[in-house]
């Protein structure tokens, strides 16, 4: 008997190591539903790991439709949101990933009032609300981070990661958006920004 047919489907994720070995022949209909059953703390970070970035590739391959590309980044984004929520992590880098695979469905699908995850203003928002900083501490900080700690680089850091994949987004809004003024402001320290 070989590895795969040891492993029912029903099987949940983590067990036994298989996930990390054999996902790459599941398919995302199986995925699709190991995750919906899975919590975080079930599976080990490793394999949420993995899972993002199995999603990741396919939603980026052409040789998929784009309905399937869609769903493939739906199962990245659980992915990554179960992957730190099972870490005690810093918040910031789950909305950073998050923002980049989102920014990517919208600049390859386009924009969706049907799907949130499509939708520019409420990725803005998203961005926006999980800052830590005014723009007016950031731009300070900005200015004086080769002699910051360690930690206020990592800060900043974090937020450029947050807010560079806004950067195309930012032009499907509206010029008088209140949201596109400000993630443009927020957008002009992204150069001075480590």
């Amino acid at each position: 008997m070989n590895a795969q047919e040891s492993h029912s489907s029903d099987k949940p994720l983590g067990t036994g190591g298989w996930w990390l070995d054999e996902s790459p022949n599941r398919s995302l209909e199986e995925l699709e539903h190991q995750v919906a059953s899975s919590s975080a703390i079930s599976v080990r970070s490793e394999e949420w790991e993995q899972l993002r970035d199995l999603s990741v590739g396919e939603m980026q391959s052409n040789s998929h439709s784009d309905d399937i590309r869609i769903r493939w980044a739906n199962l990245a984004l659980a992915a990554i949101s179960k992957y730190y929520d099972h870490l005690t992590d810093d918040p910031k880098k789950k909305v950073a990933e998050s923002a980049r695979v989102r920014s990517y469905l919208i600049q390859e699908f386009g924009a969706s009032q049907l799907d949130e995850v499509r939708q520019p203003a409420a990725l803005c928002a998203y961005v926006v609300e999980n800052i830590d900083m005014t723009r007016d501490e950031s731009g300070r900080d900005s200015a004086q981070w080769r002699t910051a700690s360690r930690p206020q680089v990592l800060q900043l850091r974090r937020i450029k990661n947050m807010f560079t994949p806004l950067t195309p987004i930012s032009e499907q809004l509206s010029a008088d958006d209140p949201v596109r003024q400000d993630i443009e402001a927020w957008l002009t320290l992204l150069p001075r920004l480590p």
